[in-house]
């Protein structure tokens, strides 16, 4: 069973802070198999959010941030 560590309100309001910002996602496909995207979060909507990744463009729900299925992380500009 997934752990759940955050709120759904928590989860939106971390994909409202990163909107615009470039960030990698690493989205777990099972399996030990991860796929790591590095872009940004185009748009929010009541349910999902929307990614950007060059001409790539994916939805995740919120849910998917509250059991781990998908991680955001900022990139820190060097």
């Amino acid at each position: 069973m997934r752990e759940v560590v955050l709120k759904m309100d928590e989860a939106k309001r971390r994909a409202e802070r990163l909107k615009g910002v470039t960030v990698r996602l690493k989205i777990n496909k099972g399996r030990n198999k991860f796929i790591e995207r590095i872009g940004e979060i185009e748009d929010l909507y009541p349910a999902v959010f929307s990614f950007r990744s060059g001409e790539e463009v994916s939805t995740f729900s919120y849910s998917d941030l509250l059991t781990k299925i998908v991680r955001i992380y900022p990139v820190e500009e060097a």
